[in-house]
């Protein structure tokens, strides 16, 4: 997430700044419009594209030797606070959404009551809302908002109006409900606070355009700005102000040049390098291995083989000193006699011991415990699912080879709290390992394991590898 932040952030400024630099001050207004828009969404939309430059392949593959759930004593694990930095910045930016998102629905709910309620007259697909206080005239939707008395007396000049309509006919309230939205949604990016009031001005530009194919009279035109400039002294709706007029009056004697539209040409380039410079690029094949399940033996069970296989030994031993013995029938040599009766004096009681106590373990039935590993939400192969989809490859692109690691899991009795150590021999692999499983496992609670039914602390190990071509 915060590789895309930098990445959106970075690639709206790059746009802005190239807006203000070169188009700004042109006058081919609707490609600057659509480049404005375009970009917007450009940059939102291009570092969550990502791109092969080999082939990428997921291949699952079981390793019974290397995948393990080992039975654990009981651990006390430590709570996760939720005071944390990553926890205290969520928290800002749900703050400034909210704040924002409520300013603007309020704004909403204001202008529908206003249409609402007031006096209204309908002409063709317009709409003149008439209000008893002394407003500025501004537009919204299809909407044209008007001092009624100025209306019904014939003060208000058909330029204005002609001015509102273009803003209807053109469809500008698209393109501020557009920006008011990514505000509300990006509220930490300064640059869509640009894209802002870039918009409001061109659309100023367009509809001035409009007004004077209508009537070419730009000196009129002109004196007519500056005196509802100067009469009125209550904040616009649109942002009306002395900046934005003196841009309009400029802008009217400009002509469209070869080198404005030489420039509109260029965007296009530049756009095309800039989305290979931001969007995510995705290197060669990364294999990731299931993590298959084997019991290790307790420690109990292992007493119990030890015991059996000493006790086998020395019956065995007997058994074939004592075969020995028995087959030289014809003539046992004197030493050897004596040896046997030696043995037997020696080992009779020991070996007696023993043969009761294999009788006594013979009885009873061996104990194999009843193993359930702790498991994932949705099983591994979600967790893979979710690993491959948080991995940043962005950092690896300079890597050959193959690169392998294990990640081993500890996952508590309860299956709230599961802690990871990643066993890599490349460290930049490594980190991007850790980022991504620590997104994957973010607010994860698992199924517990089990040992015959009882929950119990396990661990899980999961080999991985990525192979770069």
């Amino acid at each position: 997430m915060e590789t895309y932040i930098y990445k959106m952030m970075a690639l709206s400024a790059v746009f802005i700044l190239l807006y203000f630099v070169f188009l700004e001050k042109e006058k081919n207004h609707h490609f600057k419009r659509f480049y404005l828009l375009l970009s917007a969404l450009f940059s939102i939309l291009v570092p969550l594209i990502s791109i092969n430059y080999g082939t990428i392949e997921v291949v699952e593959t079981t390793n019974q030797n290397n995948s393990e759930i080992i039975l654990l004593p009981q651990t006390n694990l430590v709570e996760t606070t939720v005071f944390t930095l990553e926890n205290l910045v969520l928290g800002i930016y749900i703050l400034g959404f909210t704040l924002l998102f409520l300013k603007f629905s309020f704004g909403i709910y204001k202008l529908i009551k206003e249409i609402n309620s007031s006096e209204k007259i309908k002409q063709d697909q317009y709409q003149f809302i008439l209000k008893q206080n002394k407003i500025t005239p501004h537009s919204f939707w299809n909407a044209i908002f008007l001092y009624k008395k100025d209306f019904l007396e014939g003060k208000i000049d058909s330029k204005i109006i002609l001015h509102e309509k273009a803003h209807i006919n053109q469809k500008h309230s698209f393109d501020v409900l557009f920006i008011e939205i990514m505000l509300c949604i990006f509220w930490f990016n300064p640059a869509f606070y640009f894209y802002k009031k870039a918009m409001v001005t061109n659309h100023e530009f367009l509809a001035d355009e409009e007004v004077l194919k209508q009537n070419n009279d730009i000196e009129s035109y002109q004196k007519l700005i500056l005196n509802e400039l100067i009469s009125e002294k209550i904040l616009f709706t649109h942002p009306f102000n002395l900046h934005n007029t003196k841009k309009r009056i400029i802008m009217m004697t400009h002509k469209i040049t070869k080198i404005a539209k030489l420039k509109s040409y260029l965007t296009l380039p530049i756009s095309a390098l800039l989305f290979f410079a931001f969007v995510e690029k995705v290197p060669a094949k990364i294999e990731l291995k299931k993590a298959n399940i084997s019991t290790t033996p307790t420690r109990k069970n292992v007493l119990q083989k030890t015991e059996n296989q000493n006790i086998n030994s020395e019956i065995n031993s007997f058994s074939t000193y004592k075969l020995t013995a028995e087959k030289d029938t014809i003539k046992p040599k004197q030493n050897q006699k004596k040896n046997t009766e030696k043995f037997f004096k020696n080992n009779i009681e020991k070996i007696n011991k023993t043969l009761e106590e294999r009788k006594e373990i013979n009885k009873i039935p061996p104990q194999v415990p009843k193993l359930t590993p702790a498991e994932f939400p949705g099983g591994m192969m979600a967790l893979r699912q979710k690993f491959i989809e948080n991995f940043e490859t962005s950092k690896l692109h300079n890597k050959k080879g193959t690169i392998k690691g294990n990640i081993n899991f500890i996952i508590s009795e309860d299956g709230k709290n599961c802690n990871a150590s990643y066993d890599f021999d490349d460290e930049d692999f490594k980190m991007a390992a850790k980022i991504a499983m620590e997104k994957s496992l973010n607010g994860v609670v698992w199924k517990p394991g089990t040992v015959n039914g009882k929950p119990s602390s396990t661990s899980l190990r999961m080999p991985m590898s990525m192979i770069f071509e």
